[in-house]
């Protein structure tokens, strides 16, 4: 267990280091043109299969 919790520490922090900090801005870009549309794309597709299952 503690190898698995230094394993997963030790991706956190790569990640972290290794990729540059987004500003608010490009969050904001970031969330209207791709997460809010799959949102939204995942609410009607859930939706059509939970009414044709």
């Amino acid at each position: 267990m503690v190898v698995k919790i230094m394993a997963v520490a030790f991706l956190v922090f790569w990640v972290r280091f290794t990729f540059p900090r987004f500003r608010e801005d490009q969050l904001q870009k970031i969330a209207w043109k791709y997460l809010i549309p799959l949102a939204l794309l995942n609410i009607a597709v859930t939706a059509v299969l939970k009414v044709a299952l």
